[in-house]
């Protein structure tokens, strides 16, 4: 469940802020995913870990890109304000909508412990 209160910063997201306030939004997840370098072949001392939470943006409001804007705010706020690793890499959350297509050569279940898209070493 998410609590849509707080971290907003646009107009938009900040009206609504504003309609929602202080009410929960039962979303349920997708999928976790792992992507990016740590999930391919091209991992380096720079990576990060991606981590992707899958959710139905429509669950929210049928303004798929107002609930984008509402999720980048609180990510960017979020992973500011938290300093946390996984085996020494730097882990950034993001949430994406079901509907988004994901490019990517390589994309990790968390949640099912499978590949979705298993990368392939050129």
């Amino acid at each position: 469940m998410f609590l849509i209160a707080t971290l907003c910063s646009t107009r938009a997201v900040k009206r609504t802020r504003r309609r929602l306030q202080k009410k929960w939004v039962e979303v349920k997840i997708q999928d976790v995913t792992l992507t990016g370098s740590l999930a391919n072949y091209n991992w380096s001392n720079y990576s990060d870990v991606d981590l992707h939470i899958i959710i139905d943006f429509l669950e929210i409001d049928a303004n798929r890109v107002l609930v984008k804007s509402f999720f980048d705010n609180a990510r960017m706020s979020w992973n500011n304000k938290h300093d946390i690793t996984i085996k020494g890499y730097d882990v950034e959350i993001y949430v994406e909508d079901v509907r988004e297509t994901h490019k990517s050569s390589g994309v990790y279940s968390v949640m099912r412990d499978e590949w979705n898209k298993e990368p392939k070493r050129y």
